[in-house]
């Protein structure tokens, strides 16, 4: 990071004998850099301003040839030329040369050469001109965190392109540097607010650096105000547009592998970190190998290997301690303070929290100052020292309101319906492309037709409908209320953990050349979201169809558990499967939690069950388990109650085939118990029966 500049204690008396440095420094450059020959016609040139043209072109075609090292010589040249020359209109450009020359290099140089050449030939100045040099300065004050010359600069900047249409590629670069320095200052409302319009303006144009730039950064605003899943998304869309760019990628794998630990899928961040590392050990880069290696000990400290993570900590930290503080030293004592409180170490912990405590007020980025703070007061709190524990959280409740504020909420909702919506039209013209469009008109004017007809009749019916106004208000939430249920009953069958590592796992069988395994674990994913997309269309469907789907997901889970587990699926011989319909998507979650918090954290092989029986005209459904039992699952979870959101929208629906419906449908949970010891869990599901058929009993056993 940049070392923050400092206002140049003697600026009076710069401005007062600019002239006379001009001609010392310019006699310096002449004699000290060894690679500026003025041409051979120089002396024909007629006039300063000639010369001055002559200058400008040779500094051009130094930069084009990568020879950057005769621009100083050639610009404090063609400064003492104008100096002297009161016709000059070219002056400005020799100090844009230098700001160029010493951005990267020399901020504080930079800065001071951007601010003279906006200063000089005011008159002779174009916009485009005027814009590119005030955004260097944003750009580069942004580097600094010099928060008083970040927001003059922004404000500069939105007075200049507030006059040009949104169509204008200039407005659109300058906004994505007023994106990226509001949310370096922790605005992020107003940062995400033009990153939606940059991203609506580049997908339009096609513009893939800007669409690169803008997902990557969204990705850290969202994570920045704690939605790393929408970080995830937002990055993922970024790698698209990488192209060639091995530094753009790096970043952006390191980014999504940080999310998906914050989310606690390690596989997904290993996979991610994996393909970093390879970049940073090419790149040779000792900055990024080391922030590589920092994330390799979260996710150490993560898996609860301390043995692994310090050496690493203690290393990174002597690298990134010797450098201006920035974002890998916040991580570093963060993920350092996390190892100690894992190791029962809280005043090491403290202590480490405590030098990041300087660094953030130092930065003063509210994200770094909130996650600090409210670290700070947990370990304060187990220590026994309550007064500074309700000290911290108080501060750390003021910054995190500020972060999570409901105006940065709405904007960020905003981007999202934004982008879906742009989505969705882009899928719209491929149709027009492609000659579909025609059916979807036709089916408009047909339904045109049909509202124009049925207008009459509507106007009608007014009067009986104000009639039984109650009746359909109560009708009305009964529907929004099954249809909200059966929406949040597709999300969670297509539950995002599933997903990424169906994904990962069928990656994985591509990397080891596992072509036939990939195809048959691709095939079953496909069939299976298929299944859960066409039963989620329908108010009730067959036993059978419900059970396919199950069997898949089983199946799938069976395979990534390494077949850890054996498992049963019966079928009464009273129960048709073919000719009984149930509610659709209901038994799933309550399998998934079996698999998930009772098995999959058992020792040993274990065993699930799933028996389908006839009840008093229900179907009964047991779902049993030989796993660790809710207690202990709970407990694995540091002594939190939880139960994942599929089941509570599984028992919502169940409750409402009870009382919107008034139809007989219940569930229950039973741990069972052998001598004493948890032996697992039992669920039993209580459905309606629409129809049934006797049919021979149907047995199903896989190990």
């Amino acid at each position: 990071m940049p070392k923050p500049a400092t206002v140049p204690r003697y600026c009076n008396t710069l401005r007062v004998y600019g002239v006379l440095g001009v001609f010392i420094l310019t006699s310096f450059h002449l004699s000290a850099q060894s690679s500026f020959r003025l041409p051979p016609d120089w002396q024909k040139l007629t006039g300063a301003n000639a010369r001055l043209a002559v200058l400008r072109s040779m500094i051009a075609d130094s930069v084009e040839a990568g020879r950057r090292d005769r621009i100083p010589a050639m610009a404090w040249y063609g400064l003492s030329i104008a100096a002297v020359t009161p016709t000059d209109t070219l002056a400005h450009m020799f100090y844009q040369f230098l700001g160029d020359h010493y951005d990267g290099r020399n901020s504080d140089s930079a800065a001071w050469y951007f601010q003279r050449s906006l200063r000089t030939n005011t008159a002779h100045q174009n916009q485009l001109n005027r814009l590119y040099k005030q955004q260097s300065l944003l750009y580069i004050y942004t580097g600094m965190y010099l928060k008083d010359s970040i927001l003059h600069y922004i404000r500069e900047l939105e007075k200049s392109i507030s006059v040009l249409p949104d169509s204008d590629r200039s407005k659109l670069n300058v906004s994505n540097t007023l994106a990226t320095s509001y949310q370096a200052i922790s605005r992020y409302d107003d940062a995400i607010r033009y990153f939606r319009f940059v991203i609506t303006q580049a997908t339009k144009l096609r513009d893939s650096a800007l669409l690169l730039n803008s997902f990557v950064n969204t990705g850290v605003a969202y994570n920045q105000t704690g939605n790393d899943r929408q970080a995830v998304y937002y990055t993922l869309q970024a790698i698209p547009f990488i192209g060639n760019d091995e530094y753009a990628a790096l970043i952006t794998y390191a980014n999504v592998s940080d999310y998906y630990s914050s989310l606690g899928i390690l596989d997904s961040s290993r996979l991610f970190l994996a393909r970093a590392e390879k970049l940073a050990a090419k790149s040779n880069d000792e900055q990024a190998i080391n922030a590589i290696a920092l994330r390799k000990a979260n996710i150490y400290v993560a898996e609860n290997k301390p043995g692994l993570a310090e050496p690493i900590l203690k290393q990174t930290l002597a690298f990134f301690s010797t450098h201006e503080p920035g974002q890998d030293l916040v991580n570093n004592l963060l993920i350092y303070a996390s190892l100690d409180t894992l190791q029962g170490n809280l005043p090491a912990a403290e202590a480490h929290l405590l030098d990041l405590y300087k660094i953030t007020t130092r930065l003063d980025q509210a994200a770094y100052k909130s996650t600090n703070l409210r670290f700070l007061s947990i370990v304060n709190e187990r220590m026994g020292d309550y007064r500074d524990a309700y000290h911290y959280q108080l501060q750390y409740t003021a910054i995190d309101d500020s972060i999570r504020s409901e105006k940065v909420l709405e904007n960020f909702s905003a981007l999202q319906t934004e982008y879906e919506t742009y989505k969705k039209e882009e899928r719209i013209n491929l149709l027009q492309k492609e000659g579909l469009i025609k059916d979807l008109r036709i089916r408009e004017a047909n339904r045109k037709r049909t509202i124009y007809i049925g207008g009459a009749a509507v106007l009608l019916g007014l009067l009986l409908l104000l009639l039984y106004i109650r009746h359909l208000r109560g009708k009305t939430i009964l529907e929004r209320t099954k249809a909200s249920l059966e929406m949040k009953a597709l999300r969670s069958q297509m539950n995002p953990h599933f997903i990424f590592n169906s994904l990962n796992s069928i990656q994985k069988y591509i990397w080891e050349n596992k072509r036939e395994d990939a195809s048959e674990y691709l095939t079953r994913f496909a069939r299976l979201i298929r299944l859960v997309l066409e039963n989620s269309r329908r108010e009730a469907i067959p036993l059978s169809d419900e059970l396919d789907a199950l069997r898949l997901y089983i199946e799938m889970e069976h395979r990534r558990n390494n077949q850890g587990f054996d498992y049963r699926i019966s079928i009464s011989e009273q129960v048709d499967p073919e000719q009984t319909c149930i509610a659709p998507l209901l038994l799933q979650p309550y399998v998934e939690n079996a698999i998930w918090h009772g098995l999959s954290a058992k020792e040993g092989r274990g065993q699930l069950s799933v028996n389908i029986s006839r009840e008093n005209g229900s179907i009964r459904c047991v779902v049993e388990d030989d796993g660790i039992g809710r207690a202990a699952a709970s407990a694995a979870r540091k002594g939190s109650i939880h139960q994942s959101l599929a089941m509570n929208i599984s028992d919502e629906r169940i409750r409402w085939l009870r009382q919107g419906q008034k139809k007989n449908a219940t569930v229950s949970i039973e741990d069972l118990f052998i001598a004493g010891e948890p032996a697992g869990t039992r669920v039993t599901i209580l459905l309606p029966v629409v129809m049934n058929k006797v049919n021979p009993p149907l047995i199903e056993e896989h190990d």
